[in-house]
């Protein structure tokens, strides 16, 4: 199952690439999702962990891939 999270990830990225180049003139909602997933992307759990390292007591809890990496990749 994670294995599934981590690809539809990744492979959003071709998605947002195709989305911004046919539709150029809606580049501010990636922009507006850009400023918003920060804020709600712990609470929808937007994110998929190639490495997890839940029981470390420092900031870092491993490689995590969101979605807001993707669409930051693609603008």
């Amino acid at each position: 199952m994670r294995i599934i999270g981590i690809l539809l990830v990744i492979l959003s990225v071709p998605a947002f690439l195709a989305w911004l180049r046919l539709y150029p003139r809606q580049r501010k909602w990636a922009y507006l999702a850009i400023g918003l997933l920060p804020f709600v992307i712990g609470a929808l759990n937007l994110d998929a962990a190639l490495i997890n390292w839940a029981g470390w007591p420092g900031y870092a809890k491993g490689m995590v891939v969101s979605l807001l990496d993707t669409l930051a990749f693609a603008v």
